[in-house]
This record gives C-alpha cells, sequence and structure tokens, in this order.
C-alpha cells in the first residue's frame, strides 16, 4: 500500500496510528513520518500544493487504565517535549510546511521507499497496527490520472479529495469518476460539465451546482430529452430541434426559446387553439395537418392555416355570405348541415359556389326582377318574405317556381305570358297590366289558391288569365268579371 502513495493527487493530510505498536514499529512509523515530512517540507517552500501529517498515539490493546487516542499535527509534534523520544520529529523550515503535488509526492515516495522497510510497513498496515489516512487537493487532471492507476485501493486512505482548478471543465465520464471519489470543489471554483445530450442524459450522477453544457453540433430531441437538459440547467452550443407529437408539444410547460421545433405526427388534427399554440411555437409538421373546429372559432383566428385542411364540425352551421366566403377560402369542408343566409343583394354578388348549402334571402320584402329571382332560385333559395317581381319590357318569357312561399309577383312593362309553376293555397299573384294584356297559364292550378289582379291606369283594363283544369273545368281564357264570378278572385 505504501508504494501507491506516489500515485496519490495531491495530500492535504495523513494520520498515522500506533496502537500498542513494537519498538521495531514505533521506530518504522517515526521513520516514515520524518521522511515524509521532511521531504515535503522542502517542496513546500517550492511553492506545492499542500500536505499536513498528525500522528495518533495509543494503546488499543492495552489495559482499561491506557490513555485514549491522542492526534497530533506536525506543529505539535515539533514543538511538545513530552512525547517518547520515537516520535519527536525535527523538520527544516517548518513554518513553510504546506501542500504538495502529486509531482512533488513522487519524490517523498522514493524517500519512504529508501527509509523503511516497505513489506514490513505494509504487514503492519494490513493488521491495523499502522494505519494512514490520507486528504487530497490537487488539479482534476491530476487526480484522475492518479485514480486511474491506482483504482479502489485508493478508498482505504483518502479521507477526501478536493479539486483545485478555478475553473474547470470535465465530461460527464470525468464527473462521474470525481463524485465517485466524493471530491468537492475548491471554495471559489466553478465546474462545467460539457458533453453530447445523450452522455448526459444517460448519466445519474447528481451535477449539483455545476454548470451544464450540451456539446452536439445539432441536436435533435423529444420533449422529455429537453425538459430533463433544462431541469440540469443546460445551455447548448449548437443547434437545438425538439421533436415529437403535438400532444406531448402541447402538454409541456418547457420554455423552448431558439429550439426548433416538429411536430412528428403521421397525421394530425387539431383545434384551432391548438394549431395556433403550436404555431406560436414556430412548429414545422413532418405530416398532414387538419384544423377541425366550429365556424366561429375559425373565423375568429388569424393564423396562417397554410397547407392543413380545414373542416367545420358544427352540425347545424348558418352564416351569411362573407362568412361562408371566408371559410371557403381556407379550403373548408362542412362535416354538417350549412345555411347561407344573407339579402338579396349579397349572395347575387358573392362568387362563391354554395354547392349544397341551403339559401336563405333574409330581406323582409325583396323586389327583384326576373333575372335576379332566377339566379337565386337556381341557387335553391328559400325567402323569409314575400317576393315582388318586376318584369322588364325586354323580356320574352320567364318560367316562375312558386311553391316554396307566399309570392307577389309584380309584372310591369310589357305584353308577356308567364307559366307559374305549382300555385298554392298561400300564394298570391298580383298582375298590373296597364293598355296591355297579360296571358297567365297556371298547370296545374290549385283551386284554393288566390289571384289578386289590379291595374296601372284604372279598372278598364283587363286582364286575361288562362286557366287549365280548374275545378273540373275546362281550360278556358278569363277576364276580370269571369274571375270574380269564379270566386278566383274578389
Amino acid at each position: 500500500m505504501a508504494k501507491d502513495f506516489a500515485d496519490l493527487p495531491r495530500i492535504e493530510q495523513a494520520v498515522v496510528s500506533s496502537a500498542n505498536a513494537s519498538t521495531a514499529e514505533q521506530e518504522r512509523v517515526s521513520s516514515f513520518v520524518k521522511a515524509w515530512e521532511n521531504q515535503t517540507a522542502r517542496r513546500a517552500v517550492k511553492g506545492g500544493v499542500g500536505l499536513t501529517m498528525a500522528l495518533s498515539l495509543a494503546a488499543c490493546g492495552g489495559s482499561s487504565g491506557d490513555a485514549p487516542i491522542r492526534t497530533y499535527t506536525v506543529q505539535e509534534l515539533i514543538e511538545t517535549d513530552d512525547l517518547v523520544e520515537e516520535y519527536n520529529i525535527a523538520i527544516e523550515d517548518a513554518d513553510g510546511l504546506g501542500p504538495v503535488t502529486v509531482a512533488e509526492f513522487e519524490n517523498v515516495r522514493a524517500e519512504v521507499d529508501a527509509a523503511l522497510n516497505v513489506e514490513e510497513f505494509d504487514e503492519a498496515l494490513d493488521a491495523g497496527s499502522i494505519t494512514v489516512a490520507v486528504s487530497v487537493a490537487d488539479t482534476a487532471e491530476n487526480i484522475l490520472a492518479a485514480t486511474a492507476e491506482v483504482g479502489e485501493e485508493l478508498s482505504s486512505v483518502i479521507t477526501s479529495i478536493t479539486v483545485t482548478d478555478a475553473e474547470l471543465t470535465v465530461d460527464v465520464a470525468d464527473a462521474e469518476a470525481l463524485i465517485d471519489l466524493g471530491a468537492e470543489m475548491a471554495e471559489g471554483s466553478t465546474v462545467t460539465v460539457a458533453d453530447t445530450a445523450e452522455a448526459l442524459l444517460a448519466s445519474e450522477a447528481d451535477f449539483g451546482e455545476a454548470a451544464i453544457s450540451v456539446t452536439d453540433e445539432a441536436l435533435t430531441t423529444d420533449v422529455a430529452g429537453y425538459e430533463a437538459l433544462l431541469d440540469l440547467g443546460a445551455s447548448f452550443e449548437g443547434a437545438v430541434t425538439v421533436a415529437d407529437t403535438a400532444e406531448a408539444l402541447l402538454a409541456s410547460e418547457a420554455d423552448f426559446g431558439d429550439a426548433a421545433v416538429t411536430v412528428t405526427n403521421d397525421a394530425l388534427t387539431t383545434d384551432v387553439a391548438g394549431y395556433e399554440a403550436l404555431l406560436d411555437l414556430g412548429a414545422s409538421f413532418e405530416g398532414a395537418v387538419t384544423v377541425a373546429d366550429a365556424a366561429e372559432a375559425l373565423l375568429a383566428s388569424e393564423a396562417d392555416f397554410g397547407d392543413a385542411a380545414v373542416t367545420v364540425t358544427d352540425d347545424a352551421l348558418t352564416t351569411d355570405v362573407a362568412g361562408y366566403e371566408a371559410l371557403l377560402g381556407l379550403g373548408a369542408s362542412f362535416e354538417g348541415d350549412v345555411t347561407v343566409a344573407d339579402t338579396a343583394e349579397a349572395l347575387l354578388a358573392s362568387e362563391a359556389d354554395f354547392g349544397d348549402a341551403a339559401v336563405t334571402v333574409t330581406d323582409p320584402s325583396p323586389v327583384l326582377d326576373v333575372a335576379d329571382f332566377l339566379a337565386l332560385d337556381a341557387l335553391g333559395a328559400s325567402f323569409a318574405g314575400a317576393v315582388t317581381l318586376g318584369v322588364d319590357g325586354g323580356s320574352n318569357g320567364v318560367t316562375l317556381a312558386a311553391d316554396d312561399g307566399a309570392f307577389s309577383y309584380d309584372i310591369t312593362n310589357g305584353n308577356y305570358s308567364f307559366t307559374v309553376d305549382g300555385f298554392g293555397e298561400d300564394d298570391t299573384l298580383l298582375f298590373a297590366d296597364g293598355n296591355n294584356d297579360a296571358t297567365v297559364s297556371n298547370t296545374p292550378f290549385v283551386n284554393d289558391g288566390e289571384f289578386a289582379v289590379a291595374s296601372n291606369d284604372g279598372a278598364a283594363n283587363e286582364v286575361e288569365v288562362l286557366i287549365t283544369n280548374y275545378d273540373g273545368n275546362d281550360s278556358g281564357i278569363f277576364g276580370n268579371a269571369e274571375l270574380v264570378s269564379e270566386g278566383i278572385i274578389a
């Protein structure tokens, strides 16, 4: 064991005990101490790193009246006269006694080997009649180099290890080795553990107050790994990408800082809030993305949906033209029924494809020309109120569907023939003819419907109405009086 001392890092303290030892053993201890201390004193004045030694005297195997163990420092040994002669030590330049470095201690070992019968000393050490304890203080490099050679044998002699580097940077393996040795840093020093994320995350060591630096030039890790590195207080030397599922990313409370964020889902469906949160992280997406939410949430969002598919989840959606166009602008598909309800003007001005959407004209009493009415009719529009239809003089003829509500058809400025299909009991036809006649063919005519006939220049002008199969009668042309007599008009 004594031969291994040369391999120790900086030595700060040593304790040698002689328990009721024989005179020969005491002489060996005395020689050992003297050789060690004399050599150390000479080294110390040259700027060594520090060695002190204390000597414990006891009669461990004696009677109950024997004196207890007492430990003496080197200074006490020098200044005390009541010790047995074998333990009196004369050390040159005792005031300069201080630590020694590993290199200096190599020379101490040579002195010890020369002064002692090392084999007998080892036997005494193994027998427990002589014990040696050493405190080490040196640079991490020296400590690690020495322990690499000596290994587990250090545990039997080292009581403490102090790393003297003012600024120390080590990798995980060296940090773990120092921790396993129980090493402590000198006061005021700083430590950085710099290694790859893989090594740092694999380590079970407690790095304490050491700074942690991730050395990967380009690191890709998942949320758990990134959070674990942040928990270590890690800084990153290179670029960092956090790649994980949207669920893991959104559940994390980590500050992703300058890290790139990648959503790894092959096919992601999320709502507006989730999508916006991912965009706030600067996320990119590896797979297809669908944003599925209510129309209200989609329309309120200021997010750029980019290549994401958009799905409107409302079971039954009613929106105006602007909202419908905005949803179509997002490329939206609709899970439920859609009704576009707006004014005739807004509906007619829109270039949107209303597809399977129901269309409702919200004007209470719209006045429409034939072309506009037919355009709305082509959309399958329903009307919230009565419609007044104004016909331009240039029209040659139109077909009007009157089976969806109560309509008032205002026929003006011309001589026209109209076919009104599906005239019902709640429908009203208003003919304001002028000097010209209007011929209306209604096939089939519902016998409980009502015609209201009017003229714009006096009752003298008649409107001729062609009724086919009215109340079982043959077809015929009826004038005002006949219409009244038949009960068709009041």
